[in-house]
């Protein structure tokens, strides 16, 4: 399901970046192409996971139309919870969390066109 986003947002153009380290602490920051970007520490894409099924919180870093993210994401069965809007451990990035099932600790955002 995750590795089905990630290509569908690759696809959409936005910079993708799932080969590094980003829950250790330390700051990083991303030279990408174009002013949308997504990162996924490498780690939590293997720990988080027990075969397809996300098992523990996983921390999503999101740079630029962060509307069209949350619409995407969610159109693929991820609700995103907002942690910060752009200091994170990530440069310029906004982080969020996807939990398993869905079921944050907070409010998800909801897509601008959700409609009840």
């Amino acid at each position: 399901m995750i590795e089905q986003f990630i290509d569908d947002m690759e696809a959409a153009g936005w910079g993708v970046c799932t080969s590094e380290v980003l829950t250790d602490g330390s700051k990083v920051q991303f030279f990408t192409d174009g002013a949308n970007s997504f990162a996924v520490c490498a780690n939590q894409c293997d720990d988080c996971f027990e075969g397809e099924n996300l098992i523990k919180p996983m921390s999503w870093f999101i740079r630029g139309n962060h509307a069209e993210f949350i619409t995407k994401a969610y159109e693929a069965g991820f609700m995103l919870h907002k942690v910060t809007d752009y200091k994170s451990k990530v440069k310029y990035h906004g982080e969020y969390l996807v939990y398993p099932l869905n079921q944050g600790r907070q409010l998800a955002e909801i897509p601008l066109s959700f409609k009840a």
